[in-house]
């Protein structure tokens, strides 16, 4: 698989390979990996050691850049929120999430389930909200967290104009979308919870694991308070 293909994975797939990554990084700086060892008998040389680990860092760049990415929408919204009234640059909200994703590759790199990686991204940006903004500011943005913890399964919809409204509005727009905006896309965005609550249904038995308990369904198709629940969570949270 080629970096070319990175944005085109689920926020899971791109994570399990970042984890494998690591591991692979870890192996090498100890020496080849165990194939190299215990079949070819062999060490790997100094230099290919280095050709290995400058390979691997430059793929784990490129997996962390395409989350980051994927994840700047919703952090800059938390960011915001934590700041109050408080008017802050985009750089300093791109410097924010530039350190959150600094912290990441390390955390993960030793989790023993990777569906567990957006809880582990959700406690170091609330880590970080604490540390600027202070309890209260954390708190201040609390109440977004499903939205962040629906990320991960937003590019589980099927490709159309629906998932990428969803994904537009709610997660790419530098601001929380306005209320005429989210109107204009209603028929869409109705069509986008459908495609969602499949997502999820077919998700149900870990996703207490892969939201830390903030999401759960309970029937297959969406009830009007399921589409209620999505609703207010993407726009009105």
């Amino acid at each position: 698989m080629t970096s070319s293909s990175y944005p085109e994975l689920p926020a899971l797939a791109l994570v399990e390979r970042l984890i494998e990554n690591r591991r692979g990084a870890d192996q090498t700086r100890k020496g080849g990996s165990r194939w190299s060892r215990w079949v070819l008998r062999q060490e790997l040389e100094p230099d290919e050691i280095d050709q290995r680990l400058a390979e691997l860092k430059s793929e784990a760049r490129e997996l962390n850049l395409v989350l980051r990415r994927r994840y700047s929408g919703i952090i800059g919204q938390m960011v915001r929120r934590a700041a109050g009234g408080t008017a802050l640059s985009q750089d300093s909200i791109q410097r924010f999430g530039g350190g959150v994703f600094l912290q990441f590759p390390p955390q993960i790199g030793t989790l023993e389930d990777s569906r567990r990686f957006s809880v582990v991204l959700w406690k170091l940006v609330d880590a970080r909200l604490n540390a600027q903004f202070g309890s209260s500011g954390a708190a201040a943005a609390a109440p977004l967290k499903p939205k962040f913890m629906l990320r991960q399964f937003i590019d589980d919809l099927p490709d159309g104009e629906a998932r990428g409204v969803l994904r537009s509005l709610a997660y790419i727009a530098d601001d929380d979308p306005s209320d005429e905006a989210a109107i204009e896309a209603r028929a869409l965005l109705q069509d986008a919870y459908h495609q969602l609550h499949q997502v999820l249904w077919r998700n149900r038995k870990n996703l207490a694991l892969r939201t830390d308990a903030t999401i759960s369904v309970t029937r297959k198709q969406p009830h009007p308070a399921d589409l209620a629940n999505y609703a207010q969570w993407f726009f009105l949270n």
